[in-house]
């Protein structure tokens, strides 16, 4: 596998639609004496299956641009295994705003892979870490943020409600730190 970073060229007939995952259990943060711990609260069978957002075209073609923001791609015999879209923030930290492994892909190391791209490129950058948000139904990235060293750092429990998802009214916003 390599890694890549997404060009106007590699963009023409690349397929980076989002794949489901299984929602199979919660994140359960806890603030103790300002420490953040956390329980899993585990389903018997998954809940349910959701997709990320999509990147859009145009949000791709400003990634395959340049500039302060970058895709990588996870590439192996031709076929993309999985990206991570990174963006330089104005707090000094590289923010993963998308990491999707594509479901054939996953649990191979892809995500592990992009992530340490996205490591190396923020302290190319010498950027203070990264960070990202997930939310608390995702137990699964949940997992794979803490096993790449990333610490809670903050929730948030009407985010997405005051963006409109009113369907989701107990949904939580995780937001997880990569400190260098």
């Amino acid at each position: 596998m390599e890694i890549r970073t997404l060009t106007p060229q590699l963009l023409e007939g690349l397929d980076l639609a989002p794949q489901p995952f299984p929602i199979v259990g919660k994140f359960c943060p806890v603030l103790s004496r300002g420490v953040w711990s956390y329980e899993e609260e585990l389903y018997s069978q998954p809940a349910r299956t959701e997709t990320n957002p999509a990147l859009s075209r145009k949000e791709l073609e400003e990634y395959a641009q340049g500039g302060g923001n970058v895709i990588f791609l996870a590439w192996e015999e031709g076929a993309c295994l999985g990206y991570l879209a990174l963006e330089h923030t104005h707090i000094g930290c590289g923010y993963v705003d998308h990491l999707e492994v594509f479901t054939a892909h996953r649990g191979k190391g892809v995500g592990t892979a992009l992530m340490g791209q996205a490591v190396r490129w923020a302290k190319e950058r010498d950027l203070t870490g990264l960070c990202l948000e997930t939310q608390d139904y995702n137990l699964a990235a949940c997992r794979f943020y803490l096993k790449q060293g990333f610490q809670l750092g903050g929730v948030n429990t009407l985010r997405y409600r005051m963006l409109g998802h009113r369907h989701v009214k107990a949904e939580t916003a995780l937001f997880f730190y990569l400190l260098f």
